[in-house]
């Protein structure tokens, strides 16, 4: 007899990961999601309904597929429930999808994330991250290789460069690389002959140092701790306890948060320099900064043009005053996009880069993903 099971979380990236090993293995008797537009709608034939109502119904367990887990953990033990009949989705990934059963992560009574792992030191954890890679970890940074394994953004950014004429060998450069899982896998990339990333979080690049070595890519990989600006200086780094993929620059001198880092800070087209014809790749991911890092680099947009494929989100972007900034920024440089959430791998839908205005609206109604990835073009295809 199957197991019964409750899914906490009906949105993203990571439910729709494992919803078919759910079916196969275990009897749903309730979706439930704090999203409450979502509630009365139906999803793999099952009706979503309000996470109160879970203590009516019979089950052996309940998965949180989200990354919230200890907030949605701290909800369910509000409501009565045990927390010994609480599993995360992270753990299904893991022994499912990634075929790697040792790592394990649970929570203690005090929601305190915890990770078993068969090969752990001093609250670092290892396992096989791509093909033959290996990546260290700390629990902060799961959700960040979690997010980065399921999406298949870098796969998906050199399949899309290569529909548009785009996969020429040379430079790969990642900007906000945190802990180097995005520069693994385009390591692997045959039209990569040199990867640069940069971090600016010590304890980020810390690890980034150490997966660059650890796979044996020091000739191939070089890793600077900076963040990218506009021009050269230093920025204020918010640090985030819960992921260390949330970490971002501020630009409110008046921040009262106490857990900073101030970092130093380079422009491409000035660190670059002499260098731009090997960039044929280029990947931003800086939780908000994108206008400033693509205006340090306007030179390499202006008489080159590699692929180049940014974050999305309004929000962050709201945070630094920025989403009109970089609207006008992508309009003055760019004629067309492609919003990867959208994209199959195949045929890319192409959109005008006018239509950007109308973006973070469609994003708000999606409620479950507030941001995506673009992939930014000058022309539909290279010469």
């Amino acid at each position: 007899m199957k197991k019964k099971i409750v899914v906490f979380g009906v949105g993203g990236c990571i439910y729709s990961s494992i919803i078919d090993t759910l079916l196969s293995n275990y009897e749903i008797v309730m979706l439930t999601d704090n999203n409450h537009e979502l509630w009365g709608k139906q999803k793999n034939g099952l009706e979503i309904k309000p996470p109160d109502l879970i203590g009516n119904c019979e089950y052996d367990m309940i998965i949180i597929a989200s990354s919230f887990i200890v907030d949605i953990a701290k909800q369910l033990t509000s409501y009565g429930l045990p927390l010994n009949k609480i599993d995360f989705a992270y753990n299904f990934i893991f022994k499912y999808k990634l075929k790697n059963a040792t790592v394990q992560t649970t929570l203690d009574d005090n929601f305190n994330v915890l990770i078993q792992n068969s090969m752990t030191h001093n609250g670092l954890y290892l396992f096989n991250y791509y093909q033959d890679k290996h990546v260290l970890f700390k629990e902060h940074n799961i959700k960040t290789i979690i997010e980065t394994l399921l999406e298949n953004d870098v796969d998906h950014f050199f399949k899309i460069s290569k529909y548009f004429n785009k996969s020429k060998e040379g430079t790969f450069v990642d900007v906000g690389a945190n802990i180097g899982t995005s520069t693994l896998e385009a390591s692997e990339n045959i039209n990569v002959t040199k990867c640069i990333a940069f971090e600016p979080s010590s304890d980020n690049y810390s690890l980034l140092m150490s997966n660059i070595y650890a796979n044996k890519l020091q000739d191939k990989v070089s890793a600077y701790n900076y963040a990218v600006d506009e021009q050269k200086g230093k920025v204020k780094l918010l640090l985030s306890e819960e992921c260390s993929g949330d970490n971002k620059i501020t630009t409110d001198n008046n921040s009262t948060s106490t857990n900073v880092e101030m970092v130093n800070s380079i422009a491409l087209d000035e660190f670059l320099s002499g260098h731009y014809e090997e960039i044929k790749y280029l990947w931003f991911d800086v939780q908000g900064y994108e206008y400033f890092a693509l205006k340090g680099c306007e030179e390499i947009l202006k008489n080159h043009d590699p692929a180049i494929q940014i974050e999305y989100w309004p929000h962050g972007l709201s945070g630094t005053n920025s989403l009109d900034l970089l609207n006008e920024f992508l309009i003055k440089n760019f004629n067309y996009y492609v919003d990867m959430d959208e994209y199959d791998g195949k045929n890319p839908i192409i959109k005008d880069i006018i239509e950007i205005k109308n973006l973070p609206q469609q994003l708000h109604r999606k409620k479950s993903k507030a941001h995506t990835n673009l992939f930014l073009l000058k022309s539909l295809m290279s010469d």
